[in-house]
C-alpha cells in the first residue's frame, strides 16, 4: 500500500515553541491520528531503547495512536518543532522508527518554512498538501532507517555492512572485512550466506555497482574514471560486472538514461 492511501485529511499544521521549562504536559495520541513532530531548534530528551537520549534540530518524532508527545525539554535550550496531525482512514500500525534523523538541518528549516506557508494559503489544495506533507516525511524515516544496518542482524555483519559502505572504493580483502568483524572468514561467509543470501564479496561488488550507477546518472565522469573511485581494478573488470549485473554496458546505461524517455 502507498504510504499515504490510508490518510484522510491534514488535520492541523502548527509551530510550537516549548517554555523555558524541563518537562512539558504529554499528550497521548488518540484512535484514528498520526502526529508528527520535526525539531527545528533546541534539545529534548527522549527515551529510547538505550535509554534517556538527547535529540536536536532534524529529530522525526512519528506517533501513532497511544503514544504520548515528546515533553522532556531543556530549559537552555527549549526546542522548536514542526507539528502535523493527520487524521487515519484506519488502525494506524507503525511503518517507520519512532524517532529518526533528518540529517541536513537546512533541508528540514526548508520544508518546515514551506509546510507552514502552504497550510497557510487556502487557495492551495488541501488534499494535495497532505499527501506531499506525509509522503515526504515518510520517506524521510524511511531512507534514513534503509542506509543503516539492519539492528537485528548479528554483529560481526553490522561491522561489515558498515566497513563496506564507507570503504567500497578502498582495495579491500575479505580477510580485511573478516578482521573488522572481528570473525573468521568461514564463519563471516556462514553469517552472509544465511542472514544476506550472498557472500561478502558479492555485497561489496552490489555496493560498488551501486555507486557506479549512481555517477553514472549524476555525473559527467569518464569511465576510466568511475571505475576507479568505485573501486575496481580495472576497465575491464568494471565493464564485465557492470554487464553482469545490468544486462548492459556502462556507456549504454549512460546513454539510455541520459537521452528523454521518449527520444529515439
Amino acid at each position: 500500500m502507498h504510504p499515504s492511501a490510508q490518510i484522510v485529511f491534514l488535520e492541523r499544521v502548527g509551530l510550537y515553541k516549548a517554555p523555558p521549562v524541563s518537562d512539558i504536559k504529554p499528550h497521548q495520541i488518540p484512535p484514528g491520528y498520526e502526529y508528527i513532530e520535526l525539531l527545528t531548534g533546541g534539545r529534548v530528551s527522549f527515551e529510547t531503547e538505550h535509554g534517556l537520549r538527547e535529540f536536536g534540530c532534524g529529530t522525526l518524532f512519528w506517533h501513532i495512536p497511544g503514544d504520548y508527545t515528546i515533553h522532556k525539554n531543556n530549559p537552555d535550550a527549549p526546542y522548536r518543532c514542526l507539528t502535523i496531525l493527520f487524521r487515519i482512514g484506519e488502525a494506524s500500525t507503525r511503518r517507520v522508527p519512532r524517532w529518526t534523523i533528518w540529517e541536513r538541518e537546512s533541508e528540514v528549516l526548508e520544508f518546515s518554512e514551506e509546510i507552514l506557508h502552504s497550510y497557510s494559503d487556502s487557495s492551495l489544495d488541501r488534499e494535495i498538501l497532505c499527501s506531499y506533507a506525509y509522503t515526504r516525511l515518510f520517506w524521510q524515516a524511511y531512507s534514513q532507517v534503509h542506509r543503516k544496518p539492519d539492528p537485528a542482524l548479528p554483529l560481526p555483519l553490522r561491522k561489515m555492512i558498515l566497513m563496506i559502505d564507507q570503504n567500497f572504493a578502498a582495495n579491500l580483502s575479505i580477510s580485511d572485512i573478516a578482521a573488522h568483524a572481528r570473525v573468521s572468514i568461514p564463519h563471516l561467509h556462514a553469517l552472509c550466506r544465511l542472514h544476506l543470501q550472498q557472500s561478502p564479496h558479492q555485497h561489496l561488488m552490489t555496493r560498488r555497482l551501486q555507486e557506479a550507477r549512481h555517477l553514472l546518472l549524476s555525473s559527467e565522469a569518464p569511465i576510466k574514471k568511475i571505475y576507479g573511485d568505485c573501486g575496481f581494478m580495472n576497465v575491464e573488470c568494471f565493464c564485465r560486472s557492470f554487464r553482469k549485473r545490468f544486462g548492459v554496458s556502462p556507456g549504454e546505461y549512460r546513454r539510455q538514461h541520459g537521452n528523454y524517455l521518449f527520444q529515439s
